[in-house]
């Protein structure tokens, strides 16, 4: 899944559950479930692994950066909007939603091995598929994440 999925479902997980200590390992592990769905999967920027920030196509490095930078924005704004008691909690949801995927980018920059577990369940059960049959779903449960939170938000603020 996209990085915006992730930090979306996270955000949900945080706002069901309110309890950062629930909500970490509960995000962390739906990544892996919503990682099991088949999805489209972009190239990783072109030269960076090789060559580092200064070595990218600036264009690829601006259009991968797009999708993420949105979904930070969006949480942000609905951490922003949630009462004070469930901001960290939405702030803990969105981040371990995403941790996994940091710990795939540190293996495959800087070969820091995720722990054999995850990296077993990781290689077993994460499905990529081309074209709209790997878009579709990433783009539902994105919608879905932020008409639940945008309903919550509606219905907490009455």
């Amino acid at each position: 899944m996209v990085t915006s999925v992730h930090l979306l479902s996270g955000a949900v997980v945080a706002v069901v559950l309110k309890d950062p200590l629930l909500v970490a390992p509960v995000a962390f592990g739906l990544h892996y479930v919503l990682d099991g769905i088949s999805h489209y999967a972009p190239f990783p920027v072109i030269g960076f692994k090789e060559k580092g920030i200064k070595g990218t196509s600036i264009n690829d490095l601006v259009l991968k950066s797009i999708e993420p930078l949105l979904g930070i924005i969006i949480v942000a704004m609905f951490i922003a909007l949630s009462p004070n008691s469930l901001r960290f909690p939405i702030f803990i949801g969105a981040l371990f939603g995403w941790l996994p995927d940091l710990l795939v980018f540190l293996e495959w920059k800087f070969n820091i091995h995720r722990p054999y577990p995850i990296k077993k369940i990781e290689d077993k059960y994460h499905k990529h598929v081309d074209g709209a049959k790997g878009i579709v779903p990433q783009i539902v449960l994105a919608v879905s994440c932020v008409v639940f939170l945008s309903v919550w938000i509606v219905r907490m603020r009455k």
